[in-house]
């Protein structure tokens, strides 16, 4: 069972189709910035089927265009032979993409991970008997 993930970011890198036997593939990664520092944004590498390859390609996405992406997360295991133990892979497979077509930064919504903290507090109301 794969996990839905919706992804709001910019195009950092746009890879070009591969060939490996039979199977098409096309990375792209997807840069998250980080509103406080830029060195804690974070980088993810969304790999496209064929198909996903003609999605990409009609979506005309290009290096820094803001986009919206759906991908799903699969985990595998491997286990080296003679170990005990395993070893757990993960992976983000692209489903769709478009580009950020409200006029705002489609990474803006991830500008703000902590909504409630980022409120001013409230003031108390002193509702103490004493």
């Amino acid at each position: 069972m794969s996990l839905k993930l919706e992804l709001n970011g910019i195009v950092f890198q746009k890879g070009e189709p591969k060939t490996n036997n039979s199977y098409k593939n096309q990375e792209l990664i997807l840069l998250i910035p980080d509103i406080e520092k830029d060195q804690y944004s974070d980088y993810f590498t969304i790999e496209w089927n064929e198909k996903g390859i003609e999605t990409l390609k009609n979506a005309e996405i290009q290096q820094g265009d803001d986009v919206k992406i759906t991908a799903y997360m699969q985990g595998r295991k491997w286990q080296k032979p003679g170990e005990d133990h395993f070893r757990s892979f993960t992976s983000l497979k692209g489903f769709s993409i478009e580009k950020a077509t409200d006029g705002s930064n489609a990474s803006s919504e991830v500008l703000s991970p902590f909504p409630i903290l980022d409120k001013e507090p409230e003031e108390t109301k002193n509702d103490l008997p004493f």
